[in-house]
């Protein structure tokens, strides 16, 4: 019975849609890296290897956000001081995922 129940209520669980998210370091090119982030691509990525290691989700959630996406999101607030922008436009994370990332 207790099977049957377990059965059901996955049977009734919505499925859960993940957004591609996008490497701001593929999408723009260096002007609008340095307009937006107010560093260019390599220091971006220096950064990230720096702290990679202390920001690293070690988790095995389909869904923990990468390193480099955790410091262009913060780049990002920093640089516009809008945690909307930072965010919605172009990182493809929900607003709930981005709240905690900061570093």
């Amino acid at each position: 019975m207790a099977a049957a129940a377990r059965y059901a209520r996955r049977a009734l669980r919505r499925e859960r849609i993940f957004e591609d998210r996008k490497n701001p370091l593929e999408i723009f090119d260096e002007t609008e890296l340095r307009r937006k982030y107010r560093f260019p691509s390599w220091t971006i990525l220096q950064l990230t290897d720096v702290l990679e290691q202390s920001i690293a989700h070690h988790s095995r959630r389909s869904a923990a956000v990468p390193a480099l996406l955790q410091v262009c999101l913060t780049l990002r607030y920093l640089a516009s001081g809008s945690f909307q922008d930072a965010v919605g436009e172009h990182l493809g994370l929900h607003q709930t995922t981005g709240r905690p990332t900061y570093l």
